[in-house]
């Protein structure tokens, strides 16, 4: 038997169209796969990220995070505060 060849972790969100803005359109990451209530963003080879606009939120939001690892951290920092993101 042969080990996964992806991960895909799943966020629920209470916002679908936000999530797609901000991962598409702000981070710049490809929509893999827009399944209606389900998007899958890529985000290398292998691994990506999903978010669906059902299932329990956490009671606190800090208690999922998600690390995407840049060069220019210090770009990215500048580029996601210009946005507004906090």
């Amino acid at each position: 038997m042969d080990k996964p060849s992806q991960l895909i972790p799943f966020y629920p969100v209470p916002d679908l169209e936000a999530a797609r803005h901000f991962y598409q359109d702000l981070l710049g990451l490809p929509l893999y796969q827009d399944q209606g209530s389900v998007l899958i963003f890529e985000v290398c080879p292998g691994g990506a990220v999903g978010f669906c606009d059902y299932g329990e939120l956490p009671a606190d939001p800090s208690a999922f995070f998600i690390t995407l690892i840049v060069e220019d951290v210090d770009g990215w920092a500048q580029k996601l505060c210009q946005a507004g993101c906090r």
